[in-house]
């Protein structure tokens, strides 16, 4: 039997920042006696990973902190199928990039080497026992049943698109999982998986959610919305050009894209960095902001970062150039090892030869 002080704070550490949290009971049962809860993150290699991915890959440091057997699942099979414009060799070279990037921001984030596992969803979904099981699936589920589990599935140009919801579905359970992890974009699948794998047979995982980052123009950030979002890779001058345009009004919280940049990615990356280096909560800054006559203000918390701006005594102007700072130490890193590296310049190429 654990410490029971330990599970708790095991529990505080997976739970940490997520939205919702379906299934905790079986999380905790795991951790009571003794056992390591195995998770995993899908991830569609699809466009160019953006800043919003700091999201789940600070909570997957998150689950190998709290002792959790972490994968990363590159859906390459499902990328092929729901984002059918581009060719199965195409997917395949984006899934290396992608391979490429979340390993180098685990690495900047301090998580050791070999603790988190990459697997690719078509090492095993083009086997004939998951064939069989998604056949399978597909005479439990009706049309309208899959249109609800995303928007992506709504309007299929494609009879692929249907197929899709299947995948990550059967992953909880050839992946062996104890809980699937992913955002609140997520929930129609998750809802999905909770229904329908145990009329296969096979016994509910647990869900956890995190929140969704919005773009710096108010919307979702997303790869197809070119302006909302800023890249890993983004060179400096366009992360300033991004976050000068960004929507941000003095005083003003609501509707605010580049608060709940800071709120959801820049500060919690901060704290992680703190964190790996042994600092206490509290006893150092997480966010630095230059006034009009040159003082340092190091917040400790986001909320008394937006206290201050919405009490008018921090200017957009000046909370921008603040973030323009933070973003760009923390894509440094990522920049080097991009350089540093000529497979992963290559295959950037044939991945998106068109940008």
């Amino acid at each position: 039997m654990a410490n029971q002080a330990s599970i708790e704070q095991k529990l505080k550490m997976i739970k940490r920042g997520l939205t919702e949290v379906n299934g905790e009971d079986s999380i905790r049962q795991l951790l009571e006696e003794g056992k390591s809860p195995k998770g995993y993150w899908a991830t569609a290699p699809t466009g160019r990973p953006h800043l919003a991915y700091f999201v789940p890959l600070l909570k997957l440091a998150d689950f190998v902190k709290a002792g959790a057997d972490v994968t990363v699942l590159f859906c390459d099979l499902y990328a092929f199928l729901v984002n059918y414009k581009h060719s199965w060799e195409t997917v395949g070279h984006r899934t290396t990039y992608y391979k490429h990037i979340v390993g180098a921001v685990l690495r900047t984030l301090g998580v050791p080497e070999n603790t988190v596992h990459f697997v690719e969803g078509s090492s095993y979904e083009l086997s004939k026992e998951f064939s069989l099981d998604n056949y399978k699936l597909s005479v439990l589920t009706d049309v309208n049943e899959v249109k609800e589990t995303g928007s992506e599935y709504r309007n299929p140009g494609k009879l692929s698109v249907l197929f899709c919801p299947g995948l990550p579905a059967l992953a909880e359970e050839y992946l062996n999982c104890d809980f699937q992890f992913g955002g609140e974009d997520q929930a129609g699948l998750f809802a999905f998986n909770e229904r329908f794998l145990p009329q296969l047979g096979y016994r509910k995982r647990a869900h956890l959610m995190n929140p969704m980052v919005p773009g710096l123009q108010g919307t979702k950030m997303s790869s197809s919305v070119p302006d909302s979002k800023i890249e890993f890779l983004e060179d400096p001058e366009s992360v300033r050009h991004k976050i000068y345009n960004s929507s941000c009004e003095d005083g003003k919280v609501s509707g605010n894209g580049l608060l709940s940049l800071l709120k959801l990615v820049v500060i919690p990356f901060n704290q992680n960095r703190l964190e790996s280096v042994g600092a206490i909560d509290g006893d150092k800054g997480v966010f630095d902001v230059t006034s009009e006559n040159g003082d340092v203000k190091s917040y400790t918390s986001y909320d008394d970062l937006e206290a201050d701006f919405a009490a008018g005594k921090i200017s957009s102007g000046h909370l921008k150039e603040a973030t323009v700072k933070a973003v760009n130490a923390m894509l440094d890193p990522l920049r080097k090892q991009y350089e540093e590296s000529k497979e992963w310049q290559a295959v950037d190429k044939l991945a998106y030869p068109e940008d």
